[in-house]
């Protein structure tokens, strides 16, 4: 049976979202096309942690504030997301938002995976790795 490993899993989706989110960047024409695309993908990676990962895992993680404190930069995430949304131009805006998200993404890739491939055992991982296939997120 093939070992889960959430790091390689969920950097996968990162990168994903970091490339929406630099076509966004990029985009002079279709902006707000290329923005939707980032903000559905990205609201679906914040979906499958805090209703898959998190909620699954919450017991494991022996820090209570590790995921709380996720939780509350995705709720900025989305706040500054909508913020944005009706000010696509903004650059301060723009910095932020990303600032914000390679700071998440920072903590996730070099710290949250990493002690969940360590701590839930092989069985745990696949329950959680085919509920988050069930959302179709690659």
């Amino acid at each position: 049976m093939e070992k889960i490993n959430f790091k390689a899993m969920m950097v996968k989706n990162h990168n994903k979202i970091v490339g929406f989110f630099n076509q966004f960047k990029r985009a002079i024409n279709n902006r707000d096309k290329s923005f939707n695309k980032f903000k559905w993908e990205l609201e679906k990676h914040l979906f499958i942690e805090e209703n898959i990962i998190f909620s699954h895992t919450k017991l494991k993680m022996g820090d209570d504030l590790i995921i709380p404190r996720l939780i509350e930069e995705h709720k900025d995430m989305l706040k500054m997301l909508g913020s944005l949304k009706g000010d696509l131009a903004n650059k301060i805006k723009l910095k932020k938002f990303e600032e914000l998200l390679k700071k998440h993404r920072n903590f996730e890739d070099k710290t949250l995976y990493p002690l969940l491939d360590k701590r839930l055992n092989d069985s745990e991982k696949r329950d959680i790795s085919e509920r988050i296939n069930n959302v179709k997120m690659y």
